[in-house]
């Protein structure tokens, strides 16, 4: 039986790397006391901001055999996405994260799952599994360290030591019982802490996790509604996502570049000009950023966080644009920011 499953183990691991994947690895589908009982601390203290689903996934993420029946094991990918610096640093110009730049992870993960599990079950048809993208009821993380992808970092991403942490993870929760494979057992983050100190909003917690109610990310991402004010102003020029805390790691320091097409950047330094954000339209964000990540958090955020953008740039210009935006009433969410950013601008704050 041993034999076997090892045998099963190297087949899986050479399609998938056939398949694009920068890693794979496999772990047992149990989970340990401790970290469960330190990830619902996180959530009681109500770090995961307006999150309400991860509540919601807890029952699910901590009994694997409700998502899937008879889980056994996880099967764990990683795909690098880091592309050539393509767009200008420039803070007139909008911040897009580097992972959302071209296709939508997503579908490009999930294909490839999928394809995955096509192999799997030309090898042994006597199996069940679930794919899941950033998306499910699943540890990704968890799972990801203990299949040996990488180790968790203090800015709590799985960083590895042979390509750093600029890469997506997918998990196959499957009923076969597959041979594991070895923890790395490095700490990425000994004697440094650079990410705490280039996080903009302090969101960063010194025990490997994050205040995700704070983090730049997920307020131009996950949250809807008004951003706190004595955030905005720590925003910058931010638009979708941050990066902060992994441009300044040590470990990606050597660029490694992604041979995947699909990430390739679709964004121009024209396009997410300040001054040309602004005018967007829905239909102009729909045709924009249409099967990207950005599309995924709707036209109201996204005006939200280019509206942040302007009033944080120091660029007067942009006054008389925003009044004529208030003036056409586009609702609470938008007029609060519209009235923040005016004000900003009028008393000479830039970020």
């Amino acid at each position: 039986m041993e034999e076997k499953n090892a045998g099963i183990t190297s087949v899986i691991r050479q399609k998938a790397l056939e398949l694009g994947f920068t890693a794979v690895g496999f772990t047992k589908v149990r989970l340990p006391d401790e970290y469960i009982r330190k990830y619902e601390e996180w959530l009681n203290r109500n770090y995961h901001g307006s999150m309400d689903y991860l509540v919601r996934h807890l029952p699910l993420k901590k009994n694997p055999e409700l998502v899937l029946e008879n889980a056994l094991s996880v099967i764990c990918v990683s795909l690098l996405y880091r592309t050539e610096d393509c767009l200008t640093d420039d803070p007139h110009h909008g911040y897009f994260s580097i992972y959302a730049r071209g296709r939508d992870y997503h579908k490009v993960v999930k294909k490839k799952l999928t394809q995955l599990i096509g192999e799997i079950h030309k090898i042994t048809g006597d199996c069940h599994e679930r794919a899941f993208v950033d998306s499910g009821p699943v540890f990704e993380k968890y799972y990801a360290a203990e299949a040996g992808i990488g180790a968790i970092g203090r800015n709590s991403l799985v960083i590895s030591s042979g390509y750093g942490s600029f890469f997506f993870l997918g998990e196959l929760i499957t009923s076969l019982p597959i041979d594991t494979d070895s923890v790395q057992n490095f700490d990425p983050c000994r004697g440094c802490a650079r990410c705490l100190e280039h996080c903009p909003v302090n969101a960063i917690l010194d025990n490997r996790q994050i205040n995700a109610g704070r983090c730049i990310a997920y307020l131009t991402i996950e949250h809807k509604g008004i951003i706190p004010y004595e955030l905005t102003v720590l925003m910058g020029n931010r638009v979708y996502g941050c990066d902060s805390c992994q441009k300044c790691c040590p470990w990606n320091r050597k660029i490694k570049i992604t041979a995947e097409p699909d990430f390739s950047c679709r964004l121009t330094d024209d396009i997410v000009r300040l001054d040309n954000l602004i005018k967007f339209k829905p239909e102009d964000f729909s045709e924009t950023f249409a099967g990207t990540p950005v599309h995924r958090i709707g036209y109201e955020s996204f005006i939200r966080n280019v509206v942040i953008a302007a009033g944080n740039s120091g660029d007067l210009k942009f006054i008389p644009v925003l009044q004529q935006m208030l003036a056409a009433n586009p609702g609470e969410v938008i007029s609060q920011h519209l009235i923040w950013s005016i004000n900003n601008l009028t008393a000479g704050n830039c970020r």
